[in-house]
C-alpha cells in the first residue's frame, strides 16, 4: 500500500474522482477523495484509533460511499460533476496551491515539487511539464520527451 505515498490515483472513470492516501510511517492514516467539481471527501483515523470522515459515508458491509458534491446541470462529456464548455476544477491539495488533475494515461502520479507546474496544451490535449529551466516539456505521451510546446497555449494546473 505504501507504494501510493504522495501519490494521486484516478479512481472513477465515470465522476472522475482521484484519491490521496497519506501515511504515518508504514500506516494508512488519511485518504482523500476529489471531484472535478471541487468536491473533497475526507477520511482521517488517528493512531490511537479515533475517526473522522467529511462528505462519504460507510455502509454496514464495509464498502464507502462517497458524495460527489451537485452535479452539473448541463453536463459535459468530462463527467456528470461538470458543466458542458466547462473545465474540471479539483480542490487544491490541502496546505499548498496545487489541484490533482484527470490524468491522460491512467495511473498513480506525484504532483510536482515546488517551482514546476503541470499543463496541457489546448490544441493536442498532450500533458506538459514545466520545471524551473523555463521550458516546457512533453511527458506522460507517447511524444519524444523534451519537445517544446508553445506556452501561449498552455493551461496551468497549479
Amino acid at each position: 500500500m505504501t507504494d501510493f505515498r504522495d501519490k494521486f490515483l484516478p479512481y472513477d472513470q465515470h465522476y472522475k474522482g482521484i484519491l490521496e492516501f497519506t501515511f504515518d510511517g508504514d500506516q494508512l492514516t488519511w485518504f482523500r477523495a476529489y471531484w472535478p467539481n471541487g468536491t473533497l471527501g475526507v477520511y482521517c483515523r488517528s493512531l490511537d484509533g479515533s475517526a473522522t470522515a467529511v462528505n462519504l459515508e460507510f455502509d454496514p458491509d464495509g464498502s464507502i460511499n462517497f458524495f460527489v458534491g451537485l452535479y452539473a446541470s448541463e453536463p459535459g462529456a468530462f463527467s456528470p460533476c461538470v458543466e458542458a464548455n466547462a473545465q474540471p476544477v479539483y480542490a487544491e491539495v490541502p496546505g499548498t496551491n496545487k489541484r490533482p488533475f484527470w490524468p491522460s494515461v491512467l495511473r498513480a502520479y506525484t504532483l510536482l515539487r515546488s517551482g514546476e507546474t503541470w499543463g496541457r496544451n489546448l490544441e493536442t490535449g498532450w500533458d506538459i511539464h514545466r520545471a524551473n529551466i523555463g521550458m516546457w516539456r512533453l511527458c506522460r505521451r507517447s511524444r519524444p520527451f523534451g519537445e517544446t510546446v508553445n506556452a501561449d497555449h498552455i493551461v496551468n494546473f497549479r
